[in-house]
């Protein structure tokens, strides 16, 4: 079974040395580590946590790199996901306050 918590706990370690290392802003590994963050949290369901992540990652990635398009399509299903599961809750409450209506 695979260990989210010691997944992010690394990938915060790694955030922490590129900090402190002389890397510049816009570097692949910065990217690489902030998506594979957000990959993390999209699997423990998070989406909310996995859009900051991409948008971070977009932060370092360079202009002309071919993970845009990628980042982008990931973000978008991350948003529907979020509002599929809003409409979700929205619709268990409103049968719930029916169901305790009568």
């Amino acid at each position: 079974m695979h260990d989210h918590q010691s997944a992010l706990a690394w990938y915060k370690k790694a955030i922490f040395h590129c900090e402190n290392a002389p890397l510049p802003q816009r570097h692949p590994l910065w990217v690489m580590i902030y998506t594979s963050s957000a990959t993390e949290y999209h699997l423990m369901g998070d989406f909310s946590r996995t859009l900051i992540e991409y948008e971070y990652a977009l932060q370092h990635i360079s202009d002309d790199s071919l993970e845009i398009p990628r980042i982008h399509s990931e973000i978008d299903l991350c948003r529907r996901k979020i509002i599929e599961t809003d409409v979700r809750q929205t619709i268990a409450f409103m049968l719930d306050t029916l169901g305790n209506i009568q």
